[in-house]
């Protein structure tokens, strides 16, 4: 997947997305909102080895949000590749809660792939599965399948997006414990939510706190 883009409220975003495709494409900053001409509209598409220059004021509060390619037609393809990352905004409301960062603070880009024999992606929808959702049989995080991660026994912030092309997500942890929704695509809540599970449509975002000091080492834990 693409690189997570990191920014604060009151910055100047500028980004250059070079096209290396062989194909058209242009790039959609999913929650933000910014000027016309930056938001990405399939209109904008650059063709092949051209270049597009972003430039944008960074309005919203701290958050998770993420970016796609968004070209008329071939929007689920190219992001179903790998053409999407996250884009995360700090401020200092933010800051003065002291959530859990640097290698206590995940972001999680969730995708489904089908794979061929040889462990290409396919993606070929047809007829019913344009109309309906194209759905994978295999789950990628960051653009690994089936990833693992060592944690330590402390509190860990998950930045999760459903990138999924079509596919609703319910999240939990396969010990029953509850994790604590601290924000969603608007941003942090007013107050933590205690939750067993959580269910993200494609495109949805949720920021949730998860406790591993409770666990043993050693211990085993699936999302």
């Amino acid at each position: 997947v693409g690189p997570t883009i990191r920014t604060r409220t009151g910055d100047t975003a500028r980004i250059r997305l070079e096209n290396a495709l062989p194909e058209s494409t242009i790039l959609h900053w999913h929650g933000l909102r910014v000027p016309e001409i930056a938001d990405g509209h399939p209109r904008l598409a650059i063709a092949p080895d051209a270049r597009y220059q972003y430039e944008f004021p960074v309005i919203d509060r701290a958050g998770t949000y993420w970016y796609h390619a968004h070209p008329h037609h071939r929007t689920g393809i190219q992001a179903y590749r790998g053409m999407a990352g996250m884009l995360l905004i700090g401020d200092a409301a933010e800051d003065a809660l002291g959530l859990p960062s640097g290698e206590q603070e995940i972001p999680l880009l969730i995708q489904d792939r089908r794979l061929s024999a040889d462990g290409t992606f396919e993606y070929e929808p047809v007829m019913h599965e344009q109309m309906e959702g194209f759905f994978g049989d295999t789950p990628f995080a960051n653009g690994i399948r089936l990833p693992e991660l060592s944690v330590a026994t402390t509190t860990y912030r998950l930045r999760v997006v459903n990138g999924t092309t079509s596919r609703i997500l319910r999240l939990a942890l396969s010990n029953g414990q509850p994790m604590l929704l601290i924000g969603n695509d608007g941003g942090l809540l007013p107050a933590p939510v205690s939750l067993a599970s959580v269910d993200l449509g494609t495109g949805e975002r949720a920021d949730l706190l998860v406790d591993f000091g409770r666990l043993a080492v050693g211990t085993r834990l699936a999302l």
